[in-house]
């Protein structure tokens, strides 16, 4: 054992080498003045580098209450060179700094305000040190102030008591914080309580000039030191940014016994919650203000109300309860009770026939005419004639079957003309087309495929033959495409189209290419989704290791957790789209399944078959699988919601607008329309948009989006106008300089006036959307190029329903039905959807700003039930996609109308 005469002898020793010898030290005669005072007064003087002050407290420790004290020193004229030095020497605790105290190592503060380790803890830690033995309560700190300046430099400060230190469950306190002020409270969860919310705000600017101040909320363990200061605050616990107001949910298997500090500290700039780069021109002025501060403070000139009150903020906290386990089952159960509610309605239908008998691709049978009596044959009369079969009705519609479906009038063309081409065919006032015709300056000149070649008895093609047709020697469907090509160019100049003329393929090849949509969205779903849940899983990882709350854009004033999941409500409320998506592929294969056993049925009897639009259901089950998917995207992106994986909540909703609207334009046809490679082609083209316009938001990328969205609209709009005839290569330009200075193109009228209008509506609006995005660039770019989509699809629809009623067809009934529940949900999901309770575009600062809480069975909040209306908004459109063309089953194909 070293004796204490030695070991006081070698700290003299050192200190003297470290002043520069002790000889320096032997001239300044330091006088050292000891006093023992009291707290909650205010203690005033100056101190030189000759003179400096200790004073030692004494105070009671409450023995089953834990108390902290809170110090503030103000001195006015100290200086950078030559600051005032602090140092506090506590139980277990040495803290020290400096007047004037810098922050951001930038902005000097005169006022300093610290709370030190509550002394509740020292007795817990002594407690814990010596067992059971008797623990004295009185403790002692002291405080120690001095300078190396030879002036005097003043000082001012006080201690006492923090006042609601401890925190209460639902009691909400009020204070003001600054840089140089943090403020610090402690909370013990009680017995049986996992979890609570603790939530800060302050109130909102009254003028729309004045700032908010940026803040730091921090949840820490409930220990020695406390991390209070704005460059240490992000070293432990959990920590998020706010202006207004801050919301953090406490697990108690995150702190030791539930105990843990609450520290609130005011930033000395706005950037951390406005930018991290480029200041505002705001923040440029009060950078401007502050430093006018300091210059009259180093001068003499004292003013405190510029200086350190510019960033005090009132902030008001409070701890409260969330919800427990039977509210979490009741709103998780409640939803799931909902959605059954359309599966059991769905098996409701199915046994009134919905999906069965009155809804397949077949005619029901016809009765014989043997065993009709007398009224019936009054109704329907049967007239005999060589050529085919005249059926006559109530609504006095006549309609001459063959085997192969077509018309009696059909019929006996093909057989006059069967030498001819379609352009030798007489058009209704009976003036041939010459053969080198020009209609809307495409001109056909060859001989193309008679109908009864190309249409004939495809129905009655079985899959060994269609195999066989894959590598034939001689195919003149596969082989020969320029004379189908200028066959439908012959099409593009006829005024009406039907079904019959652009179905060239046989039905069981038109199933197979149909099927590749589903199995192909399958693969790329697969391959999409893996790497998203491992990506936002690490995020949410990264957030629980570092304790950043802003890595992740919750609405934290509803964001209910269960366990690893930070955000269950927002991830489970997308169930919607999940469930009824997986109703809606059950809807679809129940009807093929009907529609495959009558059509077998028919076969057997001979019946015929070639009624209705061509059965293809691939796209249908496109569009379920991708309404499954949206719901998985959108949860993975509410895992940890922010702005680099939005386009995860959004790449479905792209496949689900393009495949609505690409399903509406194959149902009439069926060879124009593209192959599943090419559509998913263009989304994942479009998805990159996304993705490029979110990472470079710049004017320049606006104008050449702009740009190839006119482009492109340009093909689009001319390939539907042309029946898919118009090629892109190089022999393009010519046949577009034919097409100006052709005569068709002077100012006569076109001849498809229907599917020209529908041109002009299509460059109408996404030239104007590619305008707008150019002019106005707005913030949110994938919610722009989303809008573009929906946009074309309505335009479709509207157009699909307008050219529906105006040839003559019906609306059925259960379509109607569909649009009225679509209507109603989609007004009130867009209603929800407009509350931005949390913004990714701006900082999580910011974004916390809309943050509201739960409204809906106490789980849910606005955001969840857009969620759940707009999935069922999406089912009630795919149902009324589904059923718009039920009224055309028993409709012969040649004369249902192309539109």
């Amino acid at each position: 054992m070293v004796p204490n005469g030695f070991t006081q002898w070698v700290s003299v020793c050192v200190c003297c080498c470290f002043w520069g010898g002790c000889g320096v030290l032997a001239n300044r005669n330091v006088i050292v003045s000891q006093y023992n005072v009291t707290l909650d007064r205010w203690y005033s003087g100056t101190v030189t580098a000759n003179q400096s002050i200790t004073f030692i407290f004494d105070y009671q420790v409450p023995v089953n209450y834990t108390r902290a004290l809170r110090l503030q020193l103000v001195s006015q004229f100290a200086t950078s060179a030559e600051p005032l030095l602090v140092v506090v020497r506590e139980v277990k605790r040495v803290t020290s700094w400096e007047i004037p105290f810098y922050l951001e190592k930038t902005y000097p503060y005169w006022s300093v305000r610290r709370t030190l380790c509550p002394a509740r803890d020292y007795l817990d830690y002594i407690l814990g040190a010596v067992g059971n033995g008797t623990v004295k309560i009185q403790q002692q700190l002291s405080v120690d102030i001095t300078t190396q300046s030879e002036k005097p430099v003043d000082y001012s400060f006080n201690i006492w008591f923090v006042p609601g230190y401890l925190l209460k469950t639902e009691r909400e306190i009020d204070f003001r914080i600054s840089p140089s002020s943090p403020a610090i409270f402690q909370y013990q969860m009680p017995e049986g309580i996992d979890r609570v919310l603790v939530r800060a705000w302050s109130p909102k600017p009254k003028a729309k000039d004045d700032k908010t101040i940026c803040s730091y909320l921090s949840v820490q363990p409930a220990y020695c030191p406390v991390a209070d200061l704005p460059g240490d605050i992000t070293s432990q616990g959990e920590y998020q940014t706010f202006t207004t107001q801050g919301a953090i949910i406490v697990k108690r298997e995150d702190f030791h016994n539930g105990k843990f500090d609450v520290v609130l500290v005011a930033l000395s700039e706005d950037y951390r919650c406005r930018e991290m780069m480029d200041l505002t021109p705001q923040l440029q002025k009060d950078s401007i203000d502050i430093a006018k501060a300091i210059e009259r403070n180093l001068s003499g000139e004292w003013d405190d109300t510029t200086l350190f009150k510019k960033r005090q903020k009132h902030v008001f906290l409070v701890v409260e309860n969330v919800l427990k386990p039977f509210q979490y089952a009741v709103a998780t159960l409640s939803v799931l009770g909902f959605y059954f509610l359309f599966y059991l309605a769905f098996r409701i239908a199915l046994c009134f026939g919905f999906m069965t008998t009155k809804t397949v691709n077949v005619p029901e049978r016809e009765t014989p005419i043997e065993s009709m009596d007398e009224a019936e044959k009054g109704e329907k009369c049967l007239r005999m004639e060589d050529d085919g079969e005249i059926e006559t009705t109530k609504k006095g519609k006549l309609h001459v079957e063959f085997a192969n479906g077509m018309s009696a009038k059909s019929e006996k063309a093909n057989t006059a003309n069967a030498e001819k081409t379609p352009l030798q065919v007489k058009q209704k006032d009976d003036k041939p087309l010459a053969a080198n015709a020009v209609h809307d300056g495409l001109e056909m000149t060859d001989v193309f495929p008679t109908n009864e070649q190309t249409i004939g008895n495809r129905m009655n093609v079985t899959d060994e033959e269609v195999q066989e047709t894959e590598n034939p020697p001689v195919d003149p469907l596969e082989l020969e495409h320029q004379e189908r090509d200028k066959y439908r160019a012959s099409l593009a100049g006829k005024a009406i189209v039907t079904v019959t003329e652009v179905s060239l393929r046989p039905i069981v090849q038109i199933g197979k290419r149909d099927r590749a949509y589903n199995w192909t969205l399958l693969i790329i779903a697969i391959f999409y989704a893996l790497p998203v849940v491992q990506l936002v899983l690490t995020y949410q990882r990264v957030m629980k290791s570092t304790g950043n709350m802003d890595l992740c854009y919750y609405n934290f004033k509803c964001a209910h957790p269960l366990g690893r999941l930070n955000d269950f409500n927002h991830i489970f409320s997308n169930i919607g789209y999940v469930l009824l998506g997986a109703l809606f592929v059950l809807i679809v294969w129940k009807r093929q399944t009907a529609h495959d056993m009558h059509e077998r049925e028919a076969n057997r009897n001979e019946e015929e078959t070639s009624l209705g639009l061509p059965p293809q259901y691939g796209l249908f089950y496109a569009m379920g699988f991708s309404l499954i998917m949206e719901g998985v995207m959108s949860a993975c992106y509410h895992i940890c919601p922010n702005y680099s994986n939005f386009q995860f909540d959004t790449s479905f909703m792209y496949l689900l607008g393009g495949l609505f609207l690409l399903k509406m334009y194959q149902s009439r046809h069926a060879d124009i329309s593209p192959n599943a490679q090419l559509a998913y082609a263009v989304f994942a083209f479009w998805i990159f948009l996304a993705v490029i316009g979110v990472v470079i938001d710049k004017q320049w990328f606006w104008t050449a989006f702009a740009v190839v969205l006119i482009v492109g609209s340009i093909p689009l709009g001319i390939q539907m106008y042309y029946m898919g005839s118009w090629k892109f290569d190089l022999a393009m330009f010519s046949r577009c300089f034919a097409m100006l200075r052709g005569k068709c193109m002077g100012c006569s009228r076109p001849t498809a006036t229907d599917r020209f209008s529908l041109l002009m509506m299509i460059y109408a609006v996404n030239w104007l959307m590619a305008l707008t995005g150019a002019i106005f660039a707005p913030t949110d770019f994938s919610t722009f190029l989303l809008s573009i989509v929906l946009a074309n699809a309505f335009l479709y629809f509207v157009f699909y329903m307008f050219m529906k009623i105006r040839s003559g067809e019906t609306i059925p009934r259960i379509a109607i039905f569909f649009m009225v529940l679509a209507g109603i949900t989609w007004g009130g999901a867009m209603y929800f959807f407009l509350f931005r309770l949390t913004n990714w575009v701006d900082t999580p600062a910011y974004s916390r700003e809309g943050n509201e809480h739960c409204f809906f069975l106490e789980f849910y909040d606005q955001h969840d039930v857009w969620h759940m209306m707009s999935a069922c908004s999406m089912f009630f459109n795919f149902m009324i996609l589904f059923t718009l063309d039920d009224d055309l089953f028993c409709v012969p194909r040649a004369d249902i109308r192309v539109f």
